[in-house]
Protein backbone atom coordinates (compact mmCIF):
# COMPACT_ATOMS: atom_id res chain seq x y z
CA UNK A 1 0.00 0.00 0.00
CA UNK A 2 2.93 2.29 -0.53
CA UNK A 3 0.91 4.03 -3.24
CA UNK A 4 -1.35 5.41 -0.50
CA UNK A 5 1.39 7.62 0.94
CA UNK A 6 -0.56 10.76 0.01
CA UNK A 7 -3.23 9.63 2.47
CA UNK A 8 -0.91 9.44 5.46
CA UNK A 9 -2.65 10.14 8.72
CA UNK A 10 -5.87 8.49 7.56
CA UNK A 11 -6.99 5.05 8.64
CA UNK A 12 -6.33 2.18 6.26
CA UNK A 13 -9.97 2.10 5.25
CA UNK A 14 -10.17 5.85 4.66
CA UNK A 15 -7.07 5.70 2.49
CA UNK A 16 -8.45 2.86 0.40
CA UNK A 17 -11.88 4.45 0.00
CA UNK A 18 -10.43 7.81 -1.04
CA UNK A 19 -7.78 6.41 -3.37
CA UNK A 20 -8.33 6.79 -7.09
CA UNK A 21 -7.47 3.16 -7.84
CA UNK A 22 -9.67 1.11 -10.12
CA UNK A 23 -12.36 -1.11 -8.67
CA UNK A 24 -12.49 -4.80 -9.55
CA UNK A 25 -15.26 -3.99 -12.02
CA UNK A 26 -13.28 -1.24 -13.77
CA UNK A 27 -10.08 -3.30 -13.92
CA UNK A 28 -11.90 -6.43 -15.07
CA UNK A 29 -13.39 -4.59 -18.06
CA UNK A 30 -9.86 -3.66 -19.20
CA UNK A 31 -7.80 -6.69 -18.15
CA UNK A 32 -9.97 -9.60 -17.02
CA UNK A 33 -7.09 -12.12 -16.96
CA UNK A 34 -4.97 -9.90 -14.71
CA UNK A 35 -7.83 -9.43 -12.25
CA UNK A 36 -8.63 -13.14 -12.24
CA UNK A 37 -4.97 -14.02 -11.66
CA UNK A 38 -4.65 -11.46 -8.86
CA UNK A 39 -7.78 -12.68 -7.09
CA UNK A 40 -6.72 -16.32 -7.45
CA UNK A 41 -3.32 -15.54 -5.93
CA UNK A 42 -5.05 -13.56 -3.19
CA UNK A 43 -7.34 -16.49 -2.33
CA UNK A 44 -4.43 -18.96 -2.23
CA UNK A 45 -2.43 -16.66 0.01
CA UNK A 46 -5.44 -15.92 2.20
CA UNK A 47 -6.05 -19.65 2.73
CA UNK A 48 -2.42 -20.07 3.76
CA UNK A 49 -2.82 -17.57 6.63
CA UNK A 50 -4.58 -20.14 8.76
CA UNK A 51 -2.19 -23.06 8.24
CA UNK A 52 -4.98 -25.57 7.89
CA UNK A 53 -4.49 -28.95 6.20
CA UNK A 54 -5.21 -28.86 2.47
CA UNK A 55 -8.15 -31.24 2.85
CA UNK A 56 -9.73 -28.84 5.40
CA UNK A 57 -9.20 -25.68 3.37
CA UNK A 58 -10.56 -24.48 0.03
CA UNK A 59 -10.05 -26.73 -2.99
CA UNK A 60 -8.89 -25.37 -6.33
CA UNK A 61 -12.48 -25.46 -7.59
CA UNK A 62 -13.72 -23.57 -4.54
CA UNK A 63 -11.00 -20.95 -5.04
CA UNK A 64 -12.14 -20.50 -8.67
CA UNK A 65 -15.73 -20.16 -7.49
CA UNK A 66 -14.70 -17.59 -4.86
CA UNK A 67 -12.88 -15.59 -7.53
CA UNK A 68 -16.02 -15.53 -9.69
CA UNK A 69 -18.14 -14.45 -6.73
CA UNK A 70 -15.64 -11.68 -5.93
CA UNK A 71 -15.73 -10.46 -9.55
CA UNK A 72 -19.53 -10.55 -9.72
CA UNK A 73 -20.63 -9.53 -6.22
CA UNK A 74 -17.75 -7.46 -4.81
CA UNK A 75 -16.94 -5.39 -7.89
CA UNK A 76 -16.82 -2.18 -5.82
CA UNK A 77 -13.69 -3.32 -3.97
CA UNK A 78 -10.22 -2.20 -5.02
CA UNK A 79 -6.93 -4.08 -5.02
CA UNK A 80 -5.91 -2.25 -1.85
CA UNK A 81 -9.11 -3.45 -0.14
CA UNK A 82 -7.83 -7.01 -0.39
CA UNK A 83 -4.49 -6.04 1.13
CA UNK A 84 -6.19 -4.27 4.05
CA UNK A 85 -8.67 -7.13 4.47
CA UNK A 86 -5.83 -9.66 4.58
CA UNK A 87 -3.82 -7.61 7.10
CA UNK A 88 -6.86 -7.29 9.35
CA UNK A 89 -7.60 -11.01 9.06
CA UNK A 90 -4.01 -11.80 10.09
CA UNK A 91 -4.59 -9.72 13.22
CA UNK A 92 -7.67 -11.82 14.00
CA UNK A 93 -10.22 -9.05 13.50
CA UNK A 94 -12.63 -11.42 11.78
CA UNK A 95 -12.45 -14.24 14.28
CA UNK A 96 -10.46 -17.40 14.75
CA UNK A 97 -10.78 -20.53 12.67
CA UNK A 98 -10.96 -23.88 14.34
CA UNK A 99 -10.08 -26.84 12.17
CA UNK A 100 -11.22 -25.86 8.70
CA UNK A 101 -11.70 -22.95 6.32
CA UNK A 102 -14.58 -22.91 3.84
CA UNK A 103 -16.31 -20.50 1.44
CA UNK A 104 -19.05 -19.35 3.85
CA UNK A 105 -16.39 -18.57 6.46
CA UNK A 106 -14.39 -16.53 3.95
CA UNK A 107 -17.42 -14.56 2.77
CA UNK A 108 -18.61 -13.93 6.34
CA UNK A 109 -15.18 -12.45 7.05
CA UNK A 110 -15.32 -10.38 3.85
CA UNK A 111 -18.84 -9.15 4.71
CA UNK A 112 -17.53 -7.99 8.08
CA UNK A 113 -14.78 -6.07 6.29
CA UNK A 114 -17.29 -4.57 3.85
CA UNK A 115 -19.50 -3.48 6.77
CA UNK A 116 -16.53 -1.68 8.35
CA UNK A 117 -15.73 -0.16 4.97
CA UNK A 118 -19.31 1.06 4.51
CA UNK A 119 -19.31 2.65 7.96
CA UNK A 120 -16.04 4.43 7.18
CA UNK A 121 -17.37 5.62 3.80
CA UNK A 122 -20.45 7.03 5.56
CA UNK A 123 -18.23 8.94 8.01
CA UNK A 124 -16.17 10.33 5.13
CA UNK A 125 -19.29 11.45 3.28
CA UNK A 126 -20.71 13.14 6.39
CA UNK A 127 -17.46 15.08 6.84
CA UNK A 128 -17.45 16.12 3.17
CA UNK A 129 -21.08 17.28 3.34
CA UNK A 130 -20.35 19.27 6.51
CA UNK A 131 -17.36 20.90 4.80
CA UNK A 132 -19.47 21.78 1.76
CA UNK A 133 -22.12 23.35 3.99
CA UNK A 134 -19.48 25.51 5.67
CA UNK A 135 -18.03 26.86 2.45
CA UNK A 136 -19.10 30.41 1.69
CA UNK A 137 -20.81 31.19 -1.58
CA UNK A 138 -18.27 32.38 -4.12
CA UNK A 139 -18.39 35.96 -5.34
CA UNK A 140 -19.27 34.76 -8.83
CA UNK A 141 -22.25 32.79 -7.48
CA UNK A 142 -23.33 35.73 -5.30
CA UNK A 143 -23.23 38.02 -8.34
CA UNK A 144 -25.27 35.53 -10.38
CA UNK A 145 -27.86 35.30 -7.59
CA UNK A 146 -28.15 39.10 -7.38
CA UNK A 147 -28.50 39.41 -11.16
CA UNK A 148 -31.20 36.75 -11.21
CA UNK A 149 -33.10 38.49 -8.40
CA UNK A 150 -32.86 41.79 -10.23
CA UNK A 151 -34.25 40.23 -13.39
CA UNK A 152 -37.15 38.75 -11.43
CA UNK A 153 -38.07 41.98 -9.66
CA UNK A 154 -41.34 43.41 -10.89
CA UNK A 155 -41.51 46.77 -12.54
CA UNK A 156 -44.55 47.83 -10.54
CA UNK A 157 -46.11 46.67 -7.27
CA UNK A 158 -49.93 46.75 -7.14
CA UNK A 159 -50.31 47.40 -3.43
CA UNK A 160 -47.36 47.63 -1.11
CA UNK A 161 -49.59 46.77 1.85
CA UNK A 162 -50.09 43.25 0.56
CA UNK A 163 -46.45 42.50 0.47
CA UNK A 164 -43.37 43.64 2.26
CA UNK A 165 -40.03 42.00 1.74
CA UNK A 166 -39.80 41.29 5.47
CA UNK A 167 -43.02 39.26 5.43
CA UNK A 168 -42.82 37.42 2.11
CA UNK A 169 -40.42 35.20 0.32
CA UNK A 170 -39.51 36.08 -3.24
CA UNK A 171 -42.04 33.66 -4.73
CA UNK A 172 -44.87 34.74 -2.43
CA UNK A 173 -44.13 38.38 -3.29
CA UNK A 174 -44.42 37.59 -6.96
CA UNK A 175 -48.08 36.61 -6.46
CA UNK A 176 -48.95 40.18 -5.45
CA UNK A 177 -47.05 41.94 -8.17
CA UNK A 178 -48.03 43.12 -11.58
CA UNK A 179 -45.66 41.67 -14.19
CA UNK A 180 -45.83 44.22 -16.95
Amino acid sequence: MSELVKYQGLSELSAVIQSDKLTIFQAYKVKPQVVTTFLTAFMIEFCSIYKIDDNKSLSDEEIKECVQILINDYKFLKKDDFEVFQRRAKRGLYGNLFGYFDMPTFFQMLESYCQSRAEEATKINKVKVAELNKEPISEKTQKLIKETIEKLKPKKIIQESYCSLELCSGLACALYRDWE
